[in-house]
C-alpha cells in the first residue's frame, strides 16, 4: 500500500469501519483541551476507502494569546496494534 494510505477495517457483520474521534488542544507543548473520543458515523459516506468528517471546536473568550495547535486523532478498534492510531494536527494563533 502506498505511503500515506491506509486501508479501512470493516466490520464482517455490517461491513463498515469502527472508528473514533478525539480533539486536543496544546500551548507550548502542554495540553490545554482534551474532548471526549467520540464514535465515527460512516453512514453518509460515500466511498469508504476515503472518509469524509468536519466538525467545530468553540473556543473560549478566556483563552490566552499565543500558539497553539489543534489535533485530531482516530482510532481504528479494527486495526492491529501497530496502525491503530493515526493523528494529524494544525497550528493557529489566538490574539486578542
Amino acid at each position: 500500500m502506498p505511503e500515506g494510505k491506509a486501508a479501512v477495517n470493516r466490520e464482517r457483520a455490517t461491513n463498515r469501519p469502527r472508528l473514533t474521534t478525539q480533539v486536543s488542544l496544546y500551548r507550548d507543548g502542554k495540553q490545554v483541551f482534551a474532548g471526549t473520543p467520540e464514535p465515527f458515523d460512516p453512514a453518509r459516506q460515500s466511498d469508504l476507502k476515503r472518509l469524509v468528517a468536519s466538525g467545530r471546536l468553540r473556543l473560549g473568550g478566556d483563552l490566552t494569546p499565543g500558539e497553539y495547535i489543534l489535533q485530531v486523532v482516530v482510532t481504528d478498534a479494527l486495526a492491529p496494534e501497530r496502525t491503530r492510531t493515526v493523528a494529524q494536527w494544525s497550528d493557529f494563533e489566538v490574539v486578542k
